[in-house]
């Protein structure tokens, strides 16, 4: 028996689409793609290289310093998690548990991950916690992630900022504010000799604030051993 003369030359097997049931393709308007390859191979990287560089002139017109930034297809992978809080890449075990983190694109030592996430369990459900679980998602993540490292150098280094604002009022200027200011982390402005007396300050009320804590949570201790005792 003879196969039927098709009208068009049969593709390879491996590009072929199977169904189990009759497919009328008349009764179709319309066939959409997804990005999990059952249809339709993408070629990732350029893909997401254009997401990337969609972000990056939204966020230059907002007046962001990323002009210098580009995406880096090897630095994220479907499955990671960023950590809003502190700024940091985990890759989490399926109990909630951090294997791997990094701050920005930097990756943490061990003493310094287990400081941090020893006592953390990562719960998706929670707020704090974005979970790259698709393609789309790794150029959202390495904008991220190049967004901290950069948070970090100007809190490292501090950053001048110079400015002249004017109030006004149906096109009437009604107040004029000349702005000067300097933005860096507290290390820094301490390092450079500024606030140094503001922050020794507030690390005494906090060290005092810890030892009351403490002193409260050992009487509390005691209260039920002393009871006991004073029931014998």
């Amino acid at each position: 028996m003879t196969e039927p003369r098709l009208r068009f030359p049969r593709p390879p097997r491996e590009r072929e689409i199977f169904c189990n049931r009759t497919l009328n393709l008349r009764s179709i308007r319309a066939i959409g793609y997804d990005m999990d390859y059952t249809l339709v191979h993408y070629r990732v990287e350029e893909w997401e290289r254009r997401a990337y560089e969609y972000m990056q002139r939204k966020l230059l017109d907002q007046g962001w310093p990323v002009s210098e930034l580009g995406f880096d297809p090897q630095l994220m992978i479907r499955g990671l998690i960023l950590d809003l809080q502190l700024g940091n890449v985990l890759k989490a075990n399926r109990f909630g548990y951090v294997k791997r983190a990094y701050h920005g694109t930097r990756q943490m030592d061990f003493e310094e991950q287990r400081e941090m996430y020893a006592r953390t369990v990562v719960d998706l459900a929670e707020d704090r916690w974005v979970f790259l679980n698709t393609l789309f998602t790794l150029s959202e993540g390495c904008m991220y992630a190049q967004l901290v490292d950069l948070l970090d150098r100007v809190l490292d280094r501090g950053l001048v900022l110079n400015a002249d604002i004017i109030i006004s009022l149906a096109g009437v200027p009604l107040i004029g504010i000349n702005l000067r200011a300097a933005l860096a982390g507290m290390e820094t402005m301490v390092r450079h000799g500024v606030m140094t007396e503001w922050d020794q300050s507030i690390r005494a009320r906090e060290t005092e604030a810890s030892k009351v804590s403490q002193a409260a949570a050992g009487c509390n201790e005691q209260l039920p051993l002393a009871t006991a005792v004073s029931h014998q």
